[in-house]
């Protein structure tokens, strides 16, 4: 091993977190560099796997002491389609909120019939990987033909810098590719989806080979360094916020979540819940939002422009809550519901409405959503809930989920609960000190307190803002077969 010390990866959506950590966990250094996505139309979102690669130089150059470094753990985003040939990239990647290949999708359920569900543990959804790559193959059928599958940046990455091509179970889950209770690949749909053997990742986590020197001198970490593949990131942030526990938080990044570690799941796939298979035989219950961050992003752009988040949030503090309901499905949505057809939708807005408040319904549209998936995983209400991701660094965020869970919160070290993870998985990898989680370094005085009335008035409307989505249904239906009427 080259150093001691321990570089972090965490390829998010919107970019990727880097980190220089001692054994033990402490940070030394932290970097973050954006790439964007691409929407080429609607409902396809893109990622050059290129920028995922010079983003995780760049942001690797901003911590100190690489020089020193003997691990390189890596996690990040699940569900992607990435195709390449020695870590050299066929085509742009395919992401899991990308949801082109709906038609492909209703062909393989209807091929693979009720098995597939219970084979994945859940209910088949358009983000799974077999449209996509029969879509692919259909139109491009030189860009699939022998190539390496990788399921996400982070295993991309690894393999690219020297190490074999491996996905992990909780990565595999979410694909439709994946046997849960036999944590092997399911053959049926790797039929179905067109795959030969010899494309596929090996399942695993822990070491995966060494950095090269190519890829050492481009990262700028001593080649040799070690280089080790953590689950994906629900489950690494579950790690890092969580540990071993079966303690419930949420998730506040570009998408985001709701979810907690079971020692058992039942089998039964549930149309509000993810079921994620961890390594060691353990699950992760989960309900996935797909817009999250989107949503604050997108309401900022459109009611406030010109504006940044800090702004909107201290004029949006001094408004208190609105009478106004927000759907936050830009682009489908998994949870509460799965409808790759929702979209987002203002409801209750009249001649006095203005931006500020728009601005502050999105956050609430987004945190009764989160409500929703809580009462579906029966999560206790007593315990304060910590909260990951960028959006936890919001004050204003933070009360409206205090007020709209009607729960004490917490943050839990804004956006680092990927790196502290991904580290507890490199710890486990090389024999390393364990490090604590983040629940476990929560202050009293970082808890936020439900104001009572502003509870109140919340769960009043919440019943209402539950029914949305099934009461627009058939709006996004039509509003999707018309935009699909001249998509190729």
């Amino acid at each position: 091993m080259a150093g001691e010390l321990v570089a972090a990866l965490d390829l998010g959506t919107s970019g990727v977190k880097a980190a220089t950590c001692t054994p033990g966990g402490e940070v030394l250094g932290t970097g973050y560099v954006a790439y964007p996505t691409v929407h080429r139309r609607p409902a396809w979102a893109e990622q050059s796997p290129l920028d995922w690669w010079e983003g995780a130089c760049r942001a690797l150059a901003a911590c100190p002491r690489r020089d020193e470094v003997g691990v390189l753990v890596a996690t990040g985003q699940m569900q992607d389609v990435v195709l390449s040939d020695g870590g050299i990239p066929r085509r742009a990647a395919l992401l899991y909120s990308d949801l082109r290949a709906v038609a492909e999708h209703r062909d393989a359920e209807e091929a693979l019939g009720t098995g597939w569900a219970a084979a994945s543990g859940n209910l088949p959804d358009a983000s799974w990987l077999v449209g996509k790559l029969r879509w692919l193959a259909a139109r491009e059928p030189e860009v699939v033909r022998g190539a390496q599958l990788t399921l996400g940046p982070a295993g991309w990455l690894l393999h690219r810098a020297g190490g074999r091509a491996v996905a992990d179970v909780t990565t595999a889950s979410t694909t439709g590719l994946f046997d849960a209770a036999a944590r092997a690949w399911w053959e049926p749909a790797l039929a179905h989806a067109g795959l030969e053997p010899g494309q596929l990742p090996d399942l695993g986590e822990g070491v995966v080979g060494e950095l090269s020197a190519a890829a050492a001198a481009d990262l700028g970490l001593p080649a040799g360094t070690l280089l080790v593949a953590a689950a994906g990131d629900a489950a690494t942030t579950t790690e890092g916020v969580a540990g071993a526990s079966g303690r419930a938080y949420a998730y506040l990044g570009t998408s985001g979540w709701v979810a907690h570690r079971e020692e058992a799941g039942d089998g039964v796939p549930d149309p509000a819940l993810h079921l994620l298979a961890l390594a060691g035989g353990e699950w992760l219950r989960i309900g996935p939002l797909l817009s999250v961050g989107a949503a604050a992003d997108w309401a900022l752009r459109t009611f406030l422009p010109g504006l940044d988040h800090d702004a909107a949030a201290s004029a949006a503090a001094s408004v208190g809550p609105t009478r106004v309901l927000v759907l936050p499905s830009l682009a489908g949505e998994r949870s509460p519901v799965r409808a790759p057809h929702a979209r987002a939708a203002v409801v209750g807005a009249d001649p006095g409405t203005d931006g500020v408040v728009l601005y502050r319904a999105a956050l609430e549209g987004v945190a009764h959503s989160l409500r929703a998936v809580l009462d579906v995983l029966g999560a206790p209400r007593n315990e304060v809930l910590p909260v990951a991701g960028g959006g936890a660094r919001s004050a204003l965020w933070r009360q409206v989920l205090a007020d709209v869970l009607d729960m004490r919160v917490a943050p839990v070290s804004g956006d680092v609960a990927g790196l502290v993870g991904a580290h507890r998985a490199a710890a486990r990898a090389v024999g390393g000190p364990e490090v604590a989680p983040l629940v476990e370094r929560i202050r009293a005085d970082e808890v936020v307190v439900p104001d009572p009335s502003a509870a109140r008035h919340h769960a009043r409307l919440h019943p209402t803002h539950r029914g949305l989505q099934e009461a627009l249904h058939a709006t996004f239906t039509a509003l999707a077969t018309e935009q699909g009427a001249d998509v190729g």
